[in-house]
């Protein structure tokens, strides 16, 4: 195993404990791997609903500022150029409270999936429990696609 591979198991382990708990209860509960499945995914979808929204309000703080700051922008690069259009550019950012870091904002509802995402394959994907068990009208849920 190489070093990046350990290091992002150890930052994924909260996560995989999580899933693998969520989803061995959920089939104690219900005894069917598909049901399991879908509890599993409203489970994470309920826990993270507060970051999405949090998400969503940066997301939209971000387009007022940037459609506030428009015209200025407009206007500066339209005007000048060089080292005078760069502190143009940077007292506008100032004048609106814009830092350069708010853009990474916007992509937060898409972040908080990743570990999310790697963890639930690294659990489901090991799991062999569901080896030929059908549910619904799939016919083998270890099966790939």
């Amino acid at each position: 195993m190489n070093l990046t591979f350990k290091v992002l198991m150890t930052l994924l382990y909260p996560f995989v404990i999580l899933i693998e708990t969520v989803f061995n209860y959920s089939y104690k509960m219900c005894n069917n791997y598909g049901i399991s499945l879908i509890l599993l995914s409203l489970f994470i979808t309920a826990i993270t609903a507060p970051l999405y929204y949090l998400a969503e309000k940066w997301k939209n703080q971000e387009k007022a500022v940037q459609k506030k700051m428009h015209k200025d922008m407009q206007s500066i690069n339209a005007h000048f150029e060089g080292q005078k259009r760069f502190y143009l550019i940077k007292t506008a950012r100032k004048m609106y409270r814009y830092k350069w870091w708010y853009t990474f904002r916007t992509s937060f509802g898409l972040i908080i999936q990743i570990p999310f995402f790697f963890a639930a394959y690294e659990v489901l994907s090991h799991y062999s429990g569901y080896k030929n068990v059908p549910f619904l009208f799939i016919k083998d849920l270890s099966a790939p696609d």
